[in-house]
């Protein structure tokens, strides 16, 4: 039974940290610098990208969808089932909570001195301005803090702002991310306003689980916090839906398989089924819930899981375009400039990703997920934590953080000494044996012969003694 108690919790963002260096959940975890971890660009877009999808019927104008009847309901329950988002859209203290027998737009009306503007998008031309106005957000509030840094502000000052400044790869990375957005989510828009809306986003789960057992020793309490992207009912069954940005081909068979996030996912919305029988009856469970968390099982079978790739539908889209014709082109340059742009998109495109990618969790997955948490809890206990140098730090948000320590401690350590002779040396390591094959040939026979080829007689050369 879930126990809530104030302990240590586990989240996939923690473990994935724990599974992709070592050195990096010591400097967060154990040091305390996770305020220093730096703002990389790829987060700002991934979180553009999931506040809009997470928020995108609640702030869709009813005139996309006022001709359809059924849609026009879901949308209103969706909408009630909602009421912390839709309260913190309106950014009204004084508002109520939208009742369960009250209409969404009855709500609007009665709990709103003035007339909140929360629809921002109608179709997909619309919803691709919203987002490239959310994109810029960060991007000019970055540029305003630079500015800032500037100017004669205290020292303290100038560290808060650090902080907050976004670590661009490159100087035009925002303008290459602000041209790409529209060809991500006009596709994007069209898929899900054909699918329909969710029934529950970010669903969150927070709960521990006591007595665990690991090879037979008891292992203490676990803590598990997080929030399921999206559930939904597809073919009737429930699928907990992860959503992910960035490249749409990253998703391979180890991920798939074995990739801890949906395996929290599943836990976590067993959890909410152990306690809620209601959304047990919504999600198709309420027969078996009562063998949720460890009674026998912890990983509910019955549960679907995806990938949903944001970027896949924009690549689909961009293969299915046809070649620009001369006839549509004023001059023969613009024709040129055109068709070199459409080939280039073309030669990119090697295979068409998958826009989800589906895959199932079971009660292995959840030994598995205890296995992680008990080793990355041992690496709080190991005496050599060393940094796993390589091409994927320059992506990691801790890297100046990892340079810093490192060079902080570099003279504690015994390996990076130097000896009178100005030599670096392992202290703990024997000189390397040098092995010569001449002088071992020579313990067999008293000279050493060399035999050659001789390539002017083609044959082998007889030797100098």
């Amino acid at each position: 039974m879930p126990i809530r108690l104030k302990r240590e919790y586990w989240s996939s963002t923690k473990i994935d940290r724990a599974n992709y260096c070592d050195y990096k959940f010591f400097l967060i975890y154990v040091l305390g610098l996770g305020s220093e971890a730096l703002n990389m660009p790829y987060f700002v877009k991934g979180n553009v990208f999931h506040k809009s999808i997470e928020n995108f019927w609640l702030l869709m104008h009813p005139h996309a969808y006022e001709n359809d009847s059924y849609l026009r309901e879901e949308i209103s329950q969706y909408k009630q089932r909602h009421p912390m988002k839709t309260d913190e859209l309106f950014k009204n203290k004084n508002s109520k909570s939208i009742s369960k027998e009250e209409n969404f737009d009855v709500y609007l009306e009665k709990h709103s001195e003035k007339k909140p503007t929360i629809y921002k998008y109608h179709d997909a031309e619309s919803f691709a301005d919203y987002v490239r106005r959310q994109w810029w957000r960060p991007v000019i509030a970055d540029k305003s803090l630079r500015e800032k840094l500037i100017t004669d502000i205290s020292k303290k000052e100038k560290k808060k702002i650090q902080k907050r400044l976004i670590h661009w790869e490159f100087e035009a990375e925002p303008y290459v991310i602000a041209n790409k957005i529209s060809n991500i989510v006009k596709p994007l828009y069209n898929y899900l306003f054909k699918e329909g809306p969710p029934l529950y986003s970010e669903l969150k789960f927070d709960f521990v689980i006591d007595g665990l057992e690991l090879n037979g020793k008891d292992i203490g309490p676990k803590g598990f916090f997080g929030y399921i992207d999206e559930v939904r009912i597809k073919n009737g069954k429930a699928v907990n839906r992860d959503y992910k940005s960035g490249s749409p081909y990253e998703i391979k068979e180890m991920k798939k398989e074995f990739d801890p996030q949906l395996t929290f996912y599943n836990l976590g919305l067993c959890a909410l089924c152990y306690d809620d029988e209601k959304l047990a009856v919504q999600l198709g469970v309420s027969n078996i819930r009562h063998q949720f968390m460890g009674n026998p099982m912890f990983i509910c079978p019955e549960f679907d899981h995806e990938f949903f790739m944001v970027e896949a539908l924009g690549i689909i889209e961009n293969s299915r375009k046809i070649a620009p014709k001369v006839e549509d082109f004023s001059t023969e340059k613009k024709y040129q400039e055109d068709y070199a742009k459409w080939k280039n998109q073309k030669d990119k495109i090697k295979t068409l990703p998958e826009v989800t990618i589906p895959t199932k969790r079971y009660d292995y997955h959840f030994s598995e997920l205890i296995k992680m948490i008990y080793g990355a809890e041992e690496i709080k206990n190991r005496k050599n934590i060393y940094a796993e140098s390589g091409r994927k730090c320059d992506r990691c948000e801790m890297k100046v953080a990892c340079a810093r320590t490192i060079h902080e401690n570099q003279d504690k350590l015994e390996i990076g000494k130097i000896d009178e002779n100005g030599q670096r040396f392992l202290s703990f390591v024997e000189p390397p044996t040098k092995v010569s094959i001449r002088n071992k040939a020579k313990q067999t026979q008293e000279q050493y012969v060399q035999r050659l080829f001789d390539f002017r007689k083609r044959e082998p050369w007889k030797g100098r003694v």
